[in-house]
């Protein structure tokens, strides 16, 4: 937080500040998601891991809000470009690399989905008057198509490495995340375009199917977990 403090602080109001924020948040939210997994302090693995659930989502969502400033914006300096990307890949690399070998693959991950995703919006401007007819214009921005899908995919991968690792909370959170970027497709881009009713009815199938298919998905694959300790228990107690 102290590190998001000050680089925020020196970043306001620039062109890209969002997105530097959502990188920093969705690369340390996967850290802290894997960093103390397994670990017998309970407590504090389940504090940092609820605080990497919300960043990891809250990061999400501000860097789908793309390049937005405000006033008279101007760039990030070098030097704070050079200092946010020590920040946001490589002081978390580092930790992961010297500290807990199992978080390189997708602290890697998340870097490279938080350098993808700002870049998938569509932006365009709109224009108006006041109302005494003065002109004005304005920019608006929205995710395009390849954002959905790409959400999506690193959700997938958060559910894989929760398989990998034996781990019930990360596999449950990536059915989540894809449950909502789901969700969030259909929304943004499937709803608006059907009529009211026709709408509901998708929506109601899509809760009930998707729910129910989602479900039996996350118990076969902690099932399938649960069988792969026993097994390893058994193994080692044969040696």
């Amino acid at each position: 937080m102290w590190l998001l403090s000050e680089f925020t602080y020196y970043a306001e109001y620039h062109i890209g500040a969002n997105v530097y924020v959502g990188r920093f948040a969705v690369v340390w939210a996967v850290l802290y998601l894997t960093f103390f997994l397994g670990s017998k302090r309970r407590i504090v693995q389940g504090f940092l891991f609820a605080v990497g659930a919300i960043y990891s989502i809250l990061g999400v969502v501000i860097l789908l809000e793309g390049w937005h400033s405000w006033g008279d914006p101007t760039y990030l300096s070098l030097g704070l470009r050079t200092w946010g990307w020590v920040f946001i890949a490589a002081i978390p690399l580092f930790i992961a690399v010297f500290k807990f070998s199992k978080s390189v693959i997708p602290v890697t991950a998340a870097i490279c989905f938080s350098i993808a995703l700002p870049w998938c919006i569509r932006i365009w401007t709109d224009s108006g008057a006041y109302y005494d007819f003065k002109q004005y214009s304005y920019s608006r921005s929205e995710p395009n198509l390849v954002a959905y899908p790409l959400v999506a995919a690193f959700a997938v991968f958060i559910v894989w490495w929760g398989v990998r690792l034996a781990s019930k909370a990360l596999v449950n959170l990536g059915i989540l995340g894809f449950a909502i970027s789901v969700g969030w497709f259909y929304f943004s881009d499937i709803m608006d375009k059907l009529d009211r009713s026709l709408g509901l009815i998708g929506l109601g199938i899509l809760f009930l199917a998707g729910g129910w298919a989602l479900e039996k998905t996350r118990r076969n694959l902690v099932a399938g977990m649960g069988k792969a300790e026993i097994s390893a228990m058994n193994s080692q107690e044969a040696k």
